[in-house]
């Protein structure tokens, strides 16, 4: 996807925050990637969250120790703990989270992964040839 569509410039990827409440550790994540993104731009934000998935985990632990491990995380990545620690304890991004959350609940998204293809919606971890077949169509209209 990345080399053949995104690096191309024939897709544009948007990542969007969905938080969902059942997973009580989604909310703190999608904090702490734009908490890291304030400091370490989109390259840090997609570092951040593959260190999450990797370390998946760490987002069934009680709120404190959830806590110090997503910090400890955001500070591997190389951001300043203390701005970011300032950063998610003032929820700062919140409203744009929600925004995000509530933007996807709009386009008809119940789950994740999900994806929005030019108003298409694809679910789940799909195989590239499914999102090719999609945009492949898109790009020939």
């Amino acid at each position: 996807m990345k080399e053949k569509y995104i690096a191309t410039g024939k897709v544009n990827f948007v990542f969007r925050d969905f938080p969902l409440s059942s997973h009580p550790g989604a909310y703190p994540a999608a904090l702490a990637t734009e908490c890291v993104r304030e400091q370490a731009g989109d390259e840090g934000f997609y570092a951040m969250h593959d260190k999450i998935f990797g370390n998946q985990t760490i987002l069934s632990a009680d709120g404190p120790t959830m806590a110090t491990s997503l910090a400890d995380l955001a500070e591997e990545i190389g951001v300043d703990r203390t701005a970011y620690n300032d950063c998610v304890n003032s929820e700062k991004y919140k409203e744009e989270v929600l925004a995000d959350l509530n933007d996807g609940a709009e386009l008809g998204v119940t789950g994740t992964p999900s994806f929005i293809i030019n108003g298409q919606t694809l679910v789940g971890a799909q195989p590239f040839e499914a999102f090719a077949q999609i945009i492949e169509a898109e790009l020939a209209k």
